[in-house]
């Protein structure tokens, strides 16, 4: 089943825009897509603007043996009409073992520019987890930039501790 809208606007001073958004669900999976095209129109309260964007994102349960893992997949296109063109897109996995969880974070983001060179893509890893071990909760969280150049970005551990109605304990 899926819920389909469309719709359409003119303004006075001759801008025009479409919107198209699709919400639905297709044998197990999550599907939702947009789409706006913008001539000489004020989106958002904000300046005349000629885009074209597109959005899709897809949810989805995958089953390996007898581990559900949620995923998640997105893409988002902007061409606007001075020749930039900007394309992200991500996927993110997760899984729960007993008392922790954990998620893995994709990411992609280009941009192409009309003269010129374009910038190089950028893609990023995000890794986190939590759990408990006994009665303290942790949490860590790890980032890398994969592209242009590989590196390390950020990390955090946290662990928090609740030893009476008046006593707390956390450390990072």
């Amino acid at each position: 089943s899926a819920l389909i809208e469309v719709g359409g606007a003119r303004q006075s001073g001759g801008g025009i825009a479409a919107h198209a958004q699709l919400l639905g669900k297709f044998r197990g999976i999550n599907v939702s897509a947009e789409a706006l095209l913008a001539n000489d129109f004020h989106l958002r309260g904000a300046q005349k603007q000629s885009v074209r964007e597109l959005r899709a994102g897809l949810d989805a349960p995958l089953r390996i043996g007898r581990t559900l893992l949620p995923a998640h997949a997105d893409v988002h296109l902007l061409d606007r009409r001075d020749g930039t063109t900007q394309l992200e897109a991500s996927g993110r996995l997760a899984a729960n073992f007993d008392r922790f969880n954990l998620a893995t974070n994709v990411s992609y983001r280009r941009q192409y520019v009309r003269a010129g060179p374009s910038p190089p893509a950028e893609v990023r890893a995000d890794l986190i987890g939590s759990g408990h071990l006994g009665d303290v909760r942790l949490r860590g969280a790890a980032g890398f930039d994969l592209s242009p150049s590989a590196r390390f970005r950020t990390a955090e551990v946290s662990a928090y501790w609740s030893k009476s109605d008046r006593v707390d304990w956390e450390a990072a």
